[in-house]
């Protein structure tokens, strides 16, 4: 109970602590930004970048295999997606029966 009745100067202390610790965490969340910001703009994007390199000739210089590799699917995605696309048309067969039938 003598902790519940704080004097002017604790609770002083305790409102700069409350206050510095929100604004550490902005602080330390806007830091992170800047960081990732300029690590992007100057290392990937710059005119030394990867990015720079990526150009649609060396593109269209890649065989089939590379490009698999680079931006392929994985067997289990593209089995899901055809398994999806084969469901749906069943659907759409369905659903024309069905629109048939109110007719």
């Amino acid at each position: 109970m003598s902790k519940v009745h704080l004097g002017n100067e604790e609770q002083a202390v305790n409102d700069i602590h409350d206050i510095l610790k929100a604004y550490y965490k902005v602080a330390m969340k806007r830091f992170t930004d800047n960081v990732v910001l300029q690590v992007t703009e100057r290392h990937l994007l710059g005119s030394n970048g990867p990015v720079r390199s990526l150009t649609s000739e060396m593109v269209g210089d890649l065989q089939d295999g590379e490009l698999t590799d680079i931006a392929g699917e994985n067997f289990s995605t593209s089995s899901a997606r055809n398994d999806l696309k084969i469901k749906f048309e069943r659907f759409q067969k369905a659903l024309d029966v069905a629109r048939q039938a109110t007719i």
